[in-house]
């Protein structure tokens, strides 16, 4: 939830998680990051060196927050939205198959006049 928090509306690009979890794993300071990779990033410790952390995961626990983290408030909206709307004519569809064909025709000329 600290991803999102810290860019709410846009997020992290696509993949975010991983390139929110240094952020996220430290939420009093904001690391300095010097090297962003898949699996490790490398970052400047308070000493002057530079450190380098493992990312244990590239992908959140889930497709609600991944799609979150990664696409911000906006972009999980209309993630969601367009779901609906294929499950919606997905349903609409399936509807329509138990008409038989002659209350089919005869359904499409009553929606025209």
């Amino acid at each position: 939830m600290r991803g999102i928090q810290k860019r709410p509306l846009f997020g992290w690009g696509f993949n975010g998680f991983g390139i929110a979890y240094p952020f996220v794993a430290n939420p009093n300071k904001v690391p300095e990051i010097v090297n962003l990779g898949q699996f490790s990033y490398d970052y400047m410790a308070p000493n002057g060196r530079v450190r380098t952390e493992k990312i244990p995961s590239y992908k959140a626990h889930n497709w609600i927050l991944d799609t979150a983290i990664s696409t911000g408030i906006l972009g999980a909206i209309a993630s969601f939205a367009l779901w609906g709307y294929c499950l919606h004519a997905r349903d609409r569809v399936a509807k329509y198959r138990f008409i038989s064909s002659g209350d089919r025709l005869f359904n499409f000329h009553s929606a025209l006049v």
